[in-house]
């Protein structure tokens, strides 16, 4: 499958994946637009569909808090070009794999910082160890717990 094809259904799920959340925070409105349905608010950027609003806000050129298809296709288009080094209208995983990095650096960043506890930019043996140094233990002691 070319990319150009499965970056727009990978977009067409972020998107109704948003749309759903929006729809749920705001039942009583005909029209659910993303900018006035609490989309995002309870976390703020770091919420479970932070990424999915920063995709939102780049697709959606007008700023109309709607996204179109030619928004969608306008945004597809760029992306993919910017990344198609060799120009054929499709793209390898060497191609594309800077366009995921893009999609996925707020998660990573997020994760990155759940793991630097005191906040000094550097993940330390002891905040690895803090995290991950009993956990199989713990995973033992809820097996434990759920069998009794």
């Amino acid at each position: 499958m070319k990319f150009t094809q499965t970056f727009s259904m990978l977009l067409v799920v972020l998107i109704t994946l948003a749309a759903g959340a929006a729809m749920a925070n705001d039942k009583a409105s005909s029209s659910h637009h993303f900018a006035k349905s609490g989309f995002g608010k309870h976390h703020g950027n770091r919420g479970h569909f932070g990424m999915q609003q920063q995709f939102f806000k780049q697709i959606d050129a007008d700023a109309d808090g709607e996204i179109t298809q030619q928004e969608l296709d306008t945004f597809r288009a760029a992306k993919v070009k910017a990344a198609d080094a060799n120009k054929d209208g499709a793209l390898s995983l060497k191609e594309f794999e800077p366009v995921y990095q893009e999609m996925t650096r707020t998660r990573m960043v997020r994760a990155f910082q759940g793991l630097d506890s005191n906040g000094n930019g550097v993940i330390s043996k002891e905040e690895m160890d803090d995290r991950f140094g009993n956990m199989m233990q713990r995973m033992d002691k809820k097996r434990s717990q759920r069998q009794q």
